[in-house]
């Protein structure tokens, strides 16, 4: 029967019908033949609809004791084949067994079927066989993917049975029912696992803590034996204990003097090392200042905190760049050696020569476009200015407030220059591309126009210099060709044969008896004039673009175009050492301020003004030897102690001649000090004494007890060797003691009130005395030193 109802509802399935609501009620027995026949497929559905089991009023649909437990739970996937299998299972368990698997109200019903397992078919019925058993319990599994996948298997399993053969449905094992068991009670399965844990446990925990008893004591059998071994072993221990802090404490005081020895030793390295290299600065700075600045700016060998007076004198020496300024062109110096004109896109800007702060601008005319590539130059009078634009010669008349003359060029104007007696202008012209076409175009200065023009045919002029002695004019070519002209006749007198390469550069000696040319090639060549005779010599680095020669005529310089500034011999006609500041090519130079300056520009924009000699240091013959100096800052004056130790002595910085004595006090002068703001000059003596000084009179007001020792004679006093002001009302002393053939055995710094005399603090801890004292800018920070010890700092509050 159960073939017959399975093959029917393969059969619907295979039509796509699920009938969801397999009962023996909707089965009908055709008498005739016995055949079954399944009815009230009110509840089917198609296999494709989506529909759930529920219906849009919320009502299940099915008969509950037949029901699926996805039918059963409501699911919305629960209408598929799998809910007939489980329906169909239910059906031959009943078969089977009388009964169906689950019983009880709709509402318990449905619970059971959801969440308990099935009976066993066997334990209700003891002759259902093993395999029919198999069979209906699969078909009543929960998850509808582990029943039979469709009716067609289960006649297939039960044809099989009934033939006697293997089944292809096995029996759930121990383990699984044990698995589903869990599953369905949870909470049950839990409390027993729990329990049977803590049984476990407890009887582990009693066995172990009787287990642990017995270990204590014969842990505590042990500990008792061992007791007396260890208190032998921590007397040894302390005894070794104390060896060992002796030890350490002779290691320490072993590190601390190696330390202290290293210290030393590299202190002294330094030191040497600072020495050394100021030496080789003292051999180098005058052939190559640069060398000897590179050696100054070493860290290795001058380093910041060594950087003492001796370091900074011969910085002073070394660093020979004044000031620089960028985004500057071509530029002209005023022979007064005060004035800087530079070439901007709107007019000529003028600078201080002393710092490079401009000082007014002169406006480009309309008419003028752009300027020419090469420079401006002052006349000598100092009072114009001219300068070749492209299509023009542009006129100042710097000590007057009108426009520029402007002068149209027939040609481009590449060089320019000013007769001696600045009554012409002398100017280098030609049409680009034609050699033939270049003349010297001589310009009344006065008015702009053209007087005369010498004609040029050995090509385009790159330079022009006029002599000293205004006779001579010398002009080099892009050729390297250069020629000098008669300025009286204009007819040209001299011609030298190219010097291998475009010459850019042309400069007269002082004397006018040579010539010194620069080339592109890196040639420097020296024509000496009345001989004709030449000496080159080559820089091997790069091309040279600029030269001028020094005024004493011993030294030249050029501009290259590896961004040097280069030195040359005249006598030899070797290059000596080289200003490297520059980054781009060096196009111009001038010595100026009688040779004492020097300017360079490159086409970086690099304006550099240069102290070509740097300033002597200025010695003066005092009337009596000098022992102590201090500097009045706001009234310029300089005060000094004479060798006597009584005399104090107002001087005039510039010249030091004595402008007022002061007032002798009583005792030696060791120390002077000079607060402008409190009009006061504070002196301090060997006998342990301030005396106190008005700055304007030079009259003693008050002489202070500051560190005389009372009582035994033969007590030394304490000799103030140092003074500084902390502000107008306080001045800091330090004194050292001072024996016959000994050094300072004590010392002490204390501050005082110099209106009053009373003292206002002492600094303590200067068991090797004071040799030195300073106060900070704020006046909150006093500093002491000694020769025989460390340096020490205090603060006020």
């Amino acid at each position: 029967m159960m073939i017959q109802l399975a093959t029917a509802v393969a059969y619907a399935h295979s039509r796509g019908i699920v009938h969801r609501d397999l009962k023996p009620g909707n089965v009908l027995v055709d008498e005739s033949d016995g055949r079954l026949i399944l009815t009230d497929f009110g509840l089917a559905k198609s296999t494709a609809d989506v529909d759930a089991t529920i219906t849009q009023t919320g009502i299940l649909m099915g008969t509950p004791a037949y029901m699926s437990p996805e039918q059963a739970s409501g699911l919305a996937a629960a209408g598929g084949p799998a809910t007939d299998i489980y329906s169909l299972g239910v059906m031959l368990f009943e078969m089977l067994t009388g009964e169906t698997p689950f019983r009880g109200t709709p509402r318990v019903l449905l619970t059971r079927i959801v969440g308990d397992e099935p009976p066993s078919p066997r334990r209700l019925n003891d002759a259902v066989p093993r395999d029919l058993e198999t069979i209906v319990l699969k078909c009543l599994e929960k998850q509808p993917e582990r029943r039979y996948a469709t009716a067609t298997a289960l006649v297939e399993d039960l044809q099989r049975f009934l033939d006697h053969r293997p089944i292809a449905a096995r029996p759930i094992t121990w383990a699984g029912r044990m698995g589903k068991w869990i599953k369905r009670r949870p909470a049950v399965a839990a409390l027993g696992i729990v329990s049977f844990v803590a049984l476990v446990g407890l009887s582990s925990l009693g066995i172990a803590l009787w287990y642990k008893a017995e270990q204590r004591n014969a842990d505590l059998r042990r500990l008792l034996t061992a007791e007396g071994e260890l208190d032998s072993r921590k007397r040894e221990l302390n005894t070794l204990q104390r060896e060992s802090e002796q030890e350490q404490r002779r290691l320490d005081e072993l590190r601390r003097q190696a330390e202290a020895v290293r210290q030393q030793t590299q202190q002294q390295r330094d030191r040497s090392l600072f020495a050394t290299q100021l030496q080789r600065v003292s051999d180098v700075w005058r052939q190559d200042p640069e060398l000897g600045r590179q050696l100054l700016s070493d860290e290795a060998f001058c380093p910041g905190e060594r950087r003492d007076f001796t370091w900074h004198y011969w910085w002073r020496l070394c660093e020979r760049v004044a000031w620089s300024r960028p985004g500057q062109t071509w530029f002209a110096i005023s022979p007064d050696g005060t004035r800087i004109a530079t070439l901007q896109s709107d007019g000529v800007q003028l600078l201080r020569a002393s710092d490079g702060q401009p000082i007014s601008r002169l406006t480009l005319p309309d008419s003028v476009k752009a300027w020419a590539d090469t420079a401006p130059r002052f006349a000598h009078s100092d009072n114009r200015l001219a300068a070749l634009a492209s299509n023009s010669l542009v006129i100042w008349q710097l000590d007057e407030d009108r426009p520029p003359i402007v002068q149209p060029l027939e040609a481009r104007g590449d060089s320019l220059a000013w007769s001696t007696d600045d009554l012409q202008l002398f100017v280098g012209t030609g049409k680009p591309g034609d050699p033939q076409s270049s003349v010297i175009a001589i310009h009344d200065a006065t008015t702009g126009t053209i007087q005369a023009t010498v004609p040029f045919d050995m090509g385009r002029i790159l330079g022009l210099a006029c002599s000293h002695d205004g006779k001579r004019l010398a002009a080099a070519t892009m050729q390297g060709e250069i020629a000098v002209v008669d300025v009286a006749s204009h007819d040209i007198v001299q011609q030298f044969p190219p010097t291998s390469s475009m010459c850019h550069g042309l400069r007269f000696f002082p004397d006018d008896s040579r010539l010194a040319a620069a080339s592109s090639d890196g040639n420097v060549t020296i024509i000496d004039l009345a001989t004709q005779q030449r000496r080159a010599a080559n820089a091997h680095e790069a091309g040279l673009y600029t030269v001028d020669v020094h005024p004493a005529g011993k030294t030249l310089l050029t501009g290259s175009d590896n961004a040097l500034v280069s030195v040359w011999d005249v006598a030899e006609l070797t290059k000596q050492f080289s200003l490297r500041r520059h980054r781009a090519r060096v196009d111009r130079l001038a010595f100026f301020d009688a040779g004492r300056r020097l300017a360079s520009w490159d086409r970086g924009g690099q304006l550099i003004v240069w102290n070509w000699n740097p300033p002597p240091v200025e010695t003066r013959r005092l009337e009596m030897p000098v022992t102590k100096m201090a500097r009045s800052a706001t009234h310029d004056c300089l005060y000094t102690v004479a060798s006597d130790g009584l005399t104090v002595v107002e001087r005039n910085p510039v010249d030091l001649a004595a402008q007022r004595v002061f007032t002798p006090g009583r005792g030696n002068l060791l120390s002077i000090a000079v607060s402008d703001s409190a009009g006061l000059v504070v002196g301090g003596t060997a006998q342990g004494r301030l005396l106190v000084w008005e700055q304007q009179t030079g009259r003693l007001l008050r002489t202070i007890d500051a560190h005389v020792r009372e009582g035994d004679a033969e007590i030394p006093m304490l000799a103030v060797t140092s003074l500084a002001f902390i502000d107008d009302q306080r001045v800091l002393s330090g004194a050292h003691e001072l024996r016959s053939g000994r050094n300072s055995r004590a010392g002490e710094a204390r501050v005082w009130d110099v209106h009053t005399g009373r003292q206002l603090a002492t600094l303590d801890g200067h068991p090797n005395g004071v040799e030195s004292v300073a106060v900070s800018p704020d006046g909150k920070v006093l500093l002491t030193g000694s020769t025989l010890g460390p340096s020490r700092e205090g603060k006020l509050r």
